[in-house]
């Protein structure tokens, strides 16, 4: 019973839900049936209430969507735009086939259209490519007028119809061309980006009415200016006279860009300067008015930023000035200004004051500076900043200049120098080059920083010659004759170096300070510290002259490569080749005159020294001959030409009989000539030839190669009456000797080619006819020979002397042969070893 009463009941239920959702659809059937009969009501109220209720029905979408186009046509807005609305419920078919209505070829169903889309507001954005188009193409200048309208009531989402909105400005309906204008606004309400892309666009009317629509946007549209600016320099007129306007228009919205000033002024700036390009090309009627309404604003906007500039600039640094640190630190900077000015007008000024200064402020002590600084002490030469300038290469210049006569003078009283006031040019082998007439800047040692230039050659070859000439470039008034480009000071050191010094590593620094200050007169010694600036600086030129003659012990001091060498300008004469710790280095070789060049050289001498006209041209070629027959086959050196032309000028002044037919002939007319121009009264020629001969051997007799011999040993060798009274003769009277070391105990030849001569003049009447100490001499001189090269030239003189009409027959015949084999190169030749056998 219970079972049936609860069935009935379920099935009651289930036919009440069932006629309620049939009466539900019949009763949404008839509101949609009414609904579209309401779309044709005379009352718009209906109307538009009927176009909401058909909203999102999309179960009747096939009947609806056409009724809601139909009522498109409705003569009210509001009407219109609810069914728009409900038309776009319908998404993607309803906006489809509103948007084909476009194409209608019924214009006022386009234009009901376009106006439907209008209302719709951004929801019309997927129409807005078919409004562009429809602007763009049809006839009827109502249905143009509501595309605009309506494209501007779509607003920023009809951004991409700016270009042709920008075309339409020039429509010939004025209303088109009025929508349009608003229709910019509107869509420009959201930002001015699509004018500033139209400015891009291909079309030049599209650039130059974008440039008059931002113009007419004014300040608002100042994040335009960067672009308006680039358009100055479109290639159209039209569009670059628009953006000039343009920009006077929207310029002043950068006066509020704090952010930005310095990128505004830069770019205003730029703009002023393509501002005066246009206006050259406007004509004159035009250029007043074009001046203030683009170049006046636009400079007014560019003097306010400056003004803005300068005075956030002054208030920022105002503020600077009130911290303390800033304050300490534009002091210090004031002090570093004004002491740097000080210090170098003082330099440009008066130099040599620098370093006046700097040793007056020595002698006071060191500034300590405050607790809250480190208490630090200072040099006092330091924190007034002279010690900057103490040895600038200008003060140090100073000083080189204001001593230099004094060295000239110094110089030039040395015999060294003195006897080598010509020189006359000879070729020289430079670094394996020839080099016919060398001249300063074919020195290449003294393209560095470190000049060493090394002079080698033959005793008489002119090296000491070259050395002086050097000198003498090195304090030349032209600045293009000084090898390293500014003056030196020459230090010529030919003595043996003093090995006394306490301090051995200082030797030759000490040397050549010694030598300086002697030079340059002054009572008080160089500064260490000026002195080893002027060194390195090269500004002392270190002349070394016969390293190979000078003591084993002197030329171990002589390191150019050591740290501790600061003779940054280095010249070395020597017979051989020097090591010279293996620094970089040139090799000068001057060379040996050729008969061809023989005339030039005595012709050029004879003219520095003013005597050519003492000869007609055949008593100076029949000279030049007579020079050719003395040395035979041989090359010349530079010290037997100038002894001879020497010799020339003496015999036609008178002085001589006779010229010498010999070499040794030719030594022995120079000592007496040295002897004719001595002071005080000549002594005995014979006598002085004599004392010197006896001296040389002395010399020689060791090792065969021109050193210093003991003083003692050399008195000794003189003998006779007032041995020591002589040999001062000869050093004082006719410098032909100097004593040298450093405790003056020896003494040498000044010219080691004449030592050679008169040394073998000397052996040969020593040995005379004694053929057993002929062949003691003869084998030593073949085992130095075998040894060493520096015996060659006292071989060469001996070989001359042996062949000269000096000492014909005053000795075995066998002494020629055996020196012309040792000459030829053959170290052991057969006659010495027999000799040597037969004499054991």
């Amino acid at each position: 019973m219970k079972l049936s009463l609860i069935t009935v009941a379920i099935c009651s239920a289930f036919a009440t839900i069932a006629l309620g959702q049939a009466a539900s659809t019949d009763a949404s059937q008839k509101s949609v049936d009414e609904s579209i009969a309401a779309l044709k009501s005379k009352d718009p109220k209906q109307r538009e209430a009927a176009a909401v209720a058909l909203a999102g029905r999309r179960e009747d979408q096939d009947r609806i969507i056409p009724a809601l186009l139909d009522a498109l046509h409705d003569d009210e807005d509001s009407v219109v735009k609810e069914v728009a609305s409900s038309l776009a419920s319908y998404g993607t078919p309803a906006m489809e086939k509103l948007t084909a209505l476009l194409s209608d070829k019924n214009s006022q169903v386009r234009r009901g259209v376009a106006r439907a889309l209008g209302l719709l507001g951004e929801k019309g954005g997927p129409a807005v490519p078919k409004l562009i188009d429809l602007l763009a193409n049809d006839p009827d200048p109502r249905v143009r007028r509501w595309v605009v309208r309506s494209l501007g009531q779509i607003g920023g989402a009809a951004s991409a119809a700016v270009p042709s909105l920008l075309r339409a400005l020039r429509d010939e309906d004025d209303r088109v061309v009025e929508n349009a204008g608003k229709a910019l606004d509107e869509i420009c309400k959201s930002g001015v980006q699509p004018l500033v892309r139209a400015l891009s666009d291909q079309d030049d009317v599209v650039r130059e009415e974008a440039a008059n629509v931002l113009g007419l946007i004014g300040s608002r549209a100042a994040e335009a200016v960067p672009r308006v600016v680039e358009a100055l320099k479109d290639h159209d007129h039209r569009v670059q006279v628009a953006a000039a306007r343009a920009l006077g228009l929207t310029v002043e919205g950068l006066s509020d860009q704090v952010s930005n000033r310095r990128a505004n002024i830069e770019q205003l700036d730029h703009a002023i300067e393509l501002l005066s390009a246009i206006r050259q090309k406007l004509e004159e009627k035009d250029r007043a008015a074009f001046d203030k309404s683009a170049v006046a604003p636009v400079q007014a906007v560019l003097d306010s930023l400056r003004r803005q500039e300068e005075a956030e600039t002054l208030e920022s640094l105002t503020a600077s000035l009130q911290r303390p640190w800033v304050r300490y630190g534009l002091g210090a900077a004031l002090y570093l200004v004004v002491m740097l000015t000080f210090w170098s007008l003082l330099l440009w000024l008066k130099p040599l004051w620098l370093l006046s200064i700097n040793s007056f402020l020595e002698r006071y002590a060191d500034i300590e500076l405050p607790g809250w600084l480190g208490g630090v002490k200072l040099p006092n030469r330091a924190t007034l900043l002279a010690g900057i300038f103490n040895y600038h290469p200008r003060v140090l210049d100073a000083w080189v200049g204001k001593f230099l006569p004094a060295v000239r003078d110094a110089l030039a009283a040395k015999a060294t120098v003195c006897d080598r006031s010509v020189h006359i040019p000879v070729p020289v082998i430079c670094d394996g080059e020839t080099i016919s007439d060398l001249k300063p800047q074919q020195i290449k040692a003294f393209a560095r920083k470190r000049s060493c230039l090394l002079i080698v050659g033959e005793g008489g070859a002119g090296k000491t010659s070259i050395a002086c000439q050097i000198m003498r470039w090195a304090m030349s008034d032209l600045p293009d004759e000084r090898p390293a480009g500014h003056l030196m000071l020459p230090v010529l050191i030919e003595l043996d170096l003093d090995l006394s010094v306490a301090d051995a590593a200082h030797v030759f620094s000490e040397t050549v300070r010694g030598q300086l200050v002697a030079m340059i007169g002054e009572s008080e010694p160089v500064p260490d510290l000026l002195f080893d600036r002027l060194m390195r600086s090269r500004r002392i030129l270190v002349v070394v002259d016969g390293l190979s003659e000078m003591s084993e012990e002197s030329r171990k001091l002589i390191r150019p490569g050591q740290p501790g060498f600061s003779a940054a300008a280095l010249v070395v004469t020597s017979r051989q080749d020097q090591p010279l710790d293996g620094v970089p280095k040139t090799v000068l070789a001057p060379l040996r005159i050729e008969g061809n060049r023989l005339s030039s050289f005595l012709e050029a001498y004879l003219t520095k020294r003013g005597k050519r006209t003492l000869f007609d041209d055949p008593q100076f070629f029949e000279a030049c001959g007579r020079l050719t027959l003395i040395v035979r086959d041989r090359k010349v050196t530079v010290l037997l030409a100038k002894l001879f032309a020497d010799q020339l000028i003496a015999r036609r002044e008178g002085l001589v009989d006779d010229l010498p037919d010999s070499i040794p002939e030719l030594m022995l007319c120079y000592l007496n000539e040295l002897n004719r121009n001595a002071t005080q009264g000549n002594l005995d020629d014979r006598a002085v030839q004599q004392d010197s001969c006896s001296i040389a051997w002395e010399c020689l007799r060791s090792d065969f190669r021109p050193s210093p011999a003991p003083r003692d040993a050399v008195i000794a060798a003189l003998g006779g009456n007032e041995p020591a009274a002589r040999l001062h003769d000869l050093e004082h009277r006719l410098r032909l000797i100097q004593t040298v070391g450093p405790a003056r105990d020896r003494v040498r030849i000044v010219l080691d080619p004449l030592a050679e001569y008169l040394a073998a003049l000397y052996a040969i009447k020593l040995f005379g006819h004694d053929e057993g100490r002929w062949r003691k001499f003869l084998a030593r001189l073949s085992d130095f020979r075998a040894g060493t090269e520096s015996s060659g030239g006292f071989l060469l003189a001996m070989r001359d002397c042996c062949q000269s009409r000096i000492s014909n027959g005053h000795f075995p015949p066998f002494v020629v042969e055996e020196l012309n084999r040792l000459a030829d190169g053959k170290k052991e030749p057969v006659a010495v070893r027999e000799l040597s056998r037969d004499a054991s």
